[in-house]
């Protein structure tokens, strides 16, 4: 196993928790405000 694909495990193993725990209050947030404004 390479440096490479040690790094790339480990950026998705962050990214897949990051978003498991953060999804929920992104949509939420981005629910709220697409009531008043857009959202990009």
């Amino acid at each position: 196993m390479g440096l490479s694909d040690c790094l790339i495990y480990r950026l998705v193993v962050r990214c897949f928790l990051d978003y498991s725990i953060c999804a929920p209050f992104y949509f939420y947030h981005k629910f709220m405000l697409s009531a008043s404004e857009p959202v990009f």
